[in-house]
């Protein structure tokens, strides 16, 4: 912060705490995992084929193939941030690509294994 732009209340004892990229990659995790609810979000291939069971025409083709993708998506998704609680609790070594996780969530961008 400029010296300018700094507030003359050093004496208060008001310090804004500042978080570590572990503690917000955390929050993070929580935010998605447990708010969002993230993995009841999976979608149920079976029962979009039994409900277009007549007969795929090209468009429901498509539409069941990017569902499948968006399983595969929510899966890696599910389970780096299951790996990461893991790791900030100290039950997991953390590895590059968690830290590379940890990076990302504290940057506000998407990981790249994402």
């Amino acid at each position: 912060m400029p010296k300018e732009a700094k507030m003359d209340d050093d004496n208060e004892d008001t310090h804004k705490t500042v978080k570590t990229p572990n503690e917000f990659a955390g929050e993070q995790k929580e935010i998605i995992l447990d708010d969002m609810q993230i993995a009841d979000k999976v979608i149920n291939i079976q029962e979009i084929k039994d409900i277009l069971s007549q007969g795929l025409n090209p468009y429901q083709n498509v539409f069941v193939q990017e569902s499948q993708a968006m399983n595969i998506l929510l899966d890696v998704i599910i389970s780096s941030l299951r790996q990461l609680d893991l790791g900030l609790k100290g039950q997991l070594t953390i590895s590059d690509a968690m830290e590379k996780l940890i990076i990302s969530l504290a940057n506000g961008k998407v990981p790249v294994s994402w």
